[in-house]
């Protein structure tokens, strides 16, 4: 879907691009705004956004530890090989385009558009029993209360493997009205209001898969292979309204502006989980089963709902002016999208593998998202 609707995060230097002309002028509002009332500004982004928060996924032991124990929460020499961490932490690079057309030659108010992507950042982990003998999925169980794992890879017994991959995208529009509140030579403050959206969908998916070398029990044939696949996929929705102000101050040459803004909204939550397992009987027959490890019935399926969110946003921006149609600034904002939902907070570790009780469950765990960062922009108005 194309999200064009508008956003606008330091749009001071492409206000000045158009307002401040200073070419044969003394003052940058001597001109009159309308003699290039169009601007288009191109940036470069590098923002670091908040990674999403997991519980522990994989676990290990030492040789040696018997079944019962290996890989289990709290057990003698457990360590967490996977998670208990923040999946897709750090910076991510992307772009945004914003265009804005000034109303009238007063210079007393405008139409901004922009929208802006980051590159999607992908996180991911992966294990085999040829460099880890013992793997395994701990959880806790649901009658019992007692921790326990699902063993993937165990020394003699099962021989598996574990890939895990979290993605994570990050997009938003902004449609924007500006009106001047004070406007004298050199100084302006607008007053700004519109439609804010903004976009975070992110995905985490296990996979398992075991070979069995052995069965103590007799129960299972040499060479049977099971597949386990756990996913969790969010989708955050935002659309609101907002209301800001942006001052700035031009000199010949350089100009520095600051924005503030906050949105009120709704935030559409999403949250699809789904599993599946696939018991393969020594090349014999086959079973599929619509769970998972870390998904049963109790928790698989779709969830939405509408979320009451604010998104305030701070930004500040310095641009030097190359023409008189020519800038290029360079900036940093800083935005929180709050009442976010994230995959890893949607994973229960309290599993009834019968089901007897329902668990794991299901209850839209949430979290806010911190995204902050860098800019460097050039700024073309005619």
């Amino acid at each position: 879907m194309i999200r064009f609707l508008a956003y606008l995060l330091i749009a001071a230097s492409g206000a000045f691009a158009v307002c401040a002309e200073v070419g044969e002028e003394e003052t940058p509002l001597a001109k009159p705004v309308n003699h290039r009332p169009f601007w288009i500004r191109a940036d470069y982004l590098q923002w670091w956004a908040q990674g999403a928060k997991t519980p522990p996924l994989v676990t290990t032991s030492p040789a040696g530890t018997p079944r019962t124990s290996a890989g289990v929460l709290g057990a003698p020499g457990t360590s967490t090989l996977f998670g208990d961490q923040r999946l897709g932490d750090g910076g991510r690079s992307g772009w945004r385009i914003q265009m804005g057309y000034r109303l009238d030659a007063c210079g007393c108010g405008g139409l901004e558009a922009s929208y802006f992507r980051l590159a999607d950042k992908s996180d991911g982990f992966a294990a085999t029993g040829a460099s880890t003998p013992i793997l395994a999925v701990p959880f806790f169980g649901a009658l019992s209360g007692l921790a326990a794992s699902n063993p993937i890879s165990l020394p003699g017994t099962l021989f598996g493997r574990i890939d895990i991959e979290f993605d994570s995208e990050i997009q938003g529009a902004e449609f924007l009205i500006t009106e001047d509140i004070h406007a004298s030579p050199g100084v302006r403050l607008e007053l700004l209001s519109g439609y804010r959206h903004f976009g975070l969908d992110e995905t985490l998916g296990i996979v398992e898969r075991s070979t069995v070398l052995s069965d103590p029990l007799g129960m299972v044939p040499t060479g049977t292979v099971f597949e386990i696949v756990d996913r969790f996929e969010v989708d955050n929705e935002f659309h609101g309204g907002q209301v800001g102000l942006r001052g700035s101050v031009a000199g010949d040459v350089w100009s520095l502006s600051v924005l503030g803004k906050i949105a009120l909204g709704v935030n559409h939550q999403v949250v699809t989980i789904n599993g599946r397992q696939r018991v393969d009987v020594a090349g014999a027959f086959r079973v599929d089963s619509p769970f998972g490890t870390l998904t049963q019935g109790s928790n698989i399926g779709r969830h939405s709902q509408h979320k009451f969110a604010v998104i305030p946003e701070l930004s500040i921006d310095l641009a030097c002016r190359l023409t008189d149609n020519v800038r290029l600034s360079a900036g940093y904002t800083l935005i929180y999208f709050t009442r976010t939902v994230r995959p890893g907070d949607q994973i229960d570790l309290l599993i009834d593998p019968t089901q007897t009780v329902a668990q794991p469950s299901f209850s839209f765990e949430g979290s806010g998202l911190l995204v902050q960062g860098l800019h460097a922009s050039l700024i073309v108005n005619y």
